[in-house]
């Protein structure tokens, strides 16, 4: 995982963060899933809402793994980061917005 410190500038000005992800995925592509498997199923379509929550403004974008946290036990959970990882780049490339984050809840287990 990659840190860096903001820049002065960057705290100066408003930060504008993507909205819910999931939330967007869910109403574009109702029959698709959790959207945290489709970094895996459909990367295009997760860069695509990465993409549009640029256009629209967005100088912060997240991953697309809020939910992933509450999915540890798959086996698949390290090998979904990264790619949402990969695919939160690869949207931003060619638009630069200021700053890019993971998006990971909390979920706390009780025994």
């Amino acid at each position: 995982m990659r840190t860096t410190r903001l820049s002065a500038d960057a705290v100066r000005k408003p930060i504008i963060c993507d909205g819910a992800f999931g939330t967007y995925f869910r109403s574009l592509y109702p029959d698709n899933g959790t959207p945290e498997l489709a970094n895996l199923d459909y990367p295009d379509r997760v860069v695509a809402i990465h993409r549009a929550y640029i256009d629209s403004g967005a100088n912060l974008i997240r991953t697309n793994t809020f939910g992933l946290s509450a999915m540890l036990s798959n086996p698949s959970h390290e090998m979904i980061d990264r790619i949402a990882s990969q695919l939160e780049e690869d949207a931003i490339v060619e638009q630069k917005p200021q700053m890019a984050g993971r998006n990971l809840s909390i979920v706390v287990r009780s025994k």
